[in-house]
């Protein structure tokens, strides 16, 4: 266990840049932080975090967000986790748009390199947040 965290993501995604738009855009996201340990088997973590968007009906073709991440991650077995997390990114400069995703998942380890997830979501604008849900196949390198 480390007390400093990181993250950082390079793809596309569909991401909420309106309260109406979800379109295919570049995204390139990271951010630093801490977790503390609140027991053997909780973790509460807070980040900073940045993020640039791009193409996909940006204006001008790229946007730069930042706002905090939270979260709490519950180790419910040696193979089950479960994760309840805050976040929030303020586009300012061309969209004016504060995005949020707020979410409950699950993780189920099936091997050193490979898990399984379920996510239940609500994100998009800050006032009208959607609803969503997803089962992903993670494989880490």
């Amino acid at each position: 266990f480390k007390p400093l965290s990181w993250q950082l993501s390079i793809g596309w995604s569909h991401e909420w840049i309106s309260t109406t738009q979800r379109p295919l855009v570049g995204d390139v996201h990271g951010g630093l932080g801490g977790a503390w340990r609140l027991g053997d088997d909780v973790m509460l973590y807070a980040m900073a975090e940045g993020s640039l968007l791009t193409n996909g009906g940006v204006p001008k073709g790229f946007d730069l967000g930042v706002g905090p991440e939270t979260g709490l991650l519950w180790h419910l077995t040696g193979r089950w986790n479960m994760l309840a997390e805050v976040e929030v990114q303020r586009y300012a400069r061309h969209l004016g748009f504060t995005a949020v995703r707020f979410r409950l998942g699950q993780n189920f380890v099936l091997t050193r390199d490979l898990s399984l997830r379920l996510d239940l979501t609500r994100e998009g604008d800050i006032h009208a947040p959607a609803n969503d849900a997803s089962l992903k196949l993670l494989w880490y390198f």
